[in-house]
């Protein structure tokens, strides 16, 4: 596969995957990657991976910041906005309604968080499983009391 000069004399293991005839595949060439690599390649994705879930914590961890800041707001803009109406009024129906929606859509925001922190092992998990048991709990009581 490889010409005389490649595979003879001193510097031949250095040179060895430098020459190729006309006749090379792919394979060959990944088998010579694969090799050269080696023991090294292990200890490069590990640090990679290492890092990786790193930059995943770290992204997490704003989503977070910014997914709680934003349910807040929006529950604290519909209070707002419905400030004044009467207790069994349209609007406060309305209002119900709504807050139960935001409830909905914030228990699954605070699972989906759960799970991501809890795949890469870090005790924020139980935070936002704390968090999302609790709009999950309140959710399903207005839910059946809504029904009632």
């Amino acid at each position: 596969m490889h010409c005389r000069s490649c595979t003879s004399g001193i510097l031949a293991p250095l040179t060895r995957g430098l020459c190729l005839s006309p006749n090379f595949s792919l394979h060959d060439i990944m088998q010579e990657s694969i090799l050269i690599l080696g023991v090294d390649s292990r200890v490069h994705t590990q640090r990679a991976n290492r890092m990786a879930t790193t930059i995943l914590s770290l992204c997490l961890g704003a989503l977070g910041i910014i997914g709680t800041t934003v349910l807040i707001t929006s529950t604290g803009m519909v209070m707002w906005h419905y400030r004044g109406a009467r207790i069994w009024s349209f609007r406060w129906q309305w209002r119900n309604w709504r807050l139960l929606q935001i409830s909905a859509i914030a228990t699954f925001f605070f699972m989906a968080m759960t799970a991501s922190y809890g795949i890469l092992d870090q005790p924020w998990a139980w935070l936002y499983l704390i968090i999302a048991c609790k709009t999950g709990t309140w959710w399903l009581r207005c839910a059946i009391n809504r029904r009632a």
